[in-house]
């Protein structure tokens, strides 16, 4: 085998791989202005290193999105009042999982109702691997996060207290 034949095989090897990719696909989730970035941060290292898998968060400006744009999210983590105005056949099992503390809003999570996209097979079962993750760890990631930035706001309002 020449060496342009053996670059040319292992040049396709790679490029299969990178075609094929690994079953880790990235999860997008459609969520809400209102959740801040570090938060959002927060639960995607936490996914990450739990599931080995990244999470893609995505705001879109509009609610009112065509069948084929919800199609393209695996997730919503959307405030209730947004995930009311949407179609109730896109979202499959509807879950609360926080509440903020600034505004009292609750936030809820869905998956994409994978017949509604005709979408079968092991969609479903990673489907479901992404909920049980959100309802098992995002409440006490939420909670932890308020905490922290309780705490270091009380610090803050010591100090101001002491200084006076």
């Amino acid at each position: 085998m020449s060496v342009f034949q053996m670059s040319l095989c292992v040049g396709l090897l790679f490029f299969g791989g990178v075609l094929l990719g690994d079953s880790s696909k990235a999860f997008k989730v459609r969520v809400d202005k209102g959740l801040t970035p570090p938060f959002l941060n927060v639960l995607s290292l936490a996914f990450k290193q739990d599931m080995k898998t990244d999470l893609i968060f995505v705001v879109t400006k509009s609610n009112k999105l065509s069948k084929k744009v919800l199609c393209d999210f695996d997730a919503f983590l959307l405030s209730e009042a947004v995930m009311r105005d949407m179609s109730a056949k896109a979202l499959f099992h509807k879950e609360f999982l926080f509440q903020s503390k600034e505004n009292k809003t609750l936030y809820v999570f869905s998956l994409i109702n994978s017949q509604y996209c005709s979408k079968g097979g092991n969609y479903r079962h990673k489907l479901e691997r992404l909920e049980r993750w959100f309802v098992q760890k995002a409440p006490e990631l939420a909670e932890s996060h308020r905490v922290d930035y309780k705490s270091q706001y009380d610090k803050t309002q010591t100090k101001i207290k002491n200084e006076r």
